[in-house]
């Protein structure tokens, strides 16, 4: 079984070509990576180029969350 690094709609991608359709400010997305992958530099990356695109602070919802156990977090 081959393992592939980047995925979109299930279907191997390059990287640029992942992180060109992530940061499409057109489309909505949701990225699902391992620690250390770069998924809150593509968030803050999104972040900017929708707000560059015109979009208003209020019109935009980013959402991120961990499987880390709440006390895990206070600590960290």
């Amino acid at each position: 079984m081959t393992v592939h690094a980047y995925l979109r709609d299930g279907q191997p991608v390059s990287e640029a070509d992942f992180t060109r359709a992530a940061c499409d400010p057109a489309s909505s997305v949701v990225v699902e990576a391992c620690a250390g992958s770069g998924k809150t530099w593509l968030l803050v990356a999104r972040l900017v180029r929708l707000l560059l695109a015109g979009a208003a602070p209020h019109e935009i919802l980013a959402i991120t969350f961990t499987r880390k156990p709440p006390r895990k977090c206070a600590s960290a």
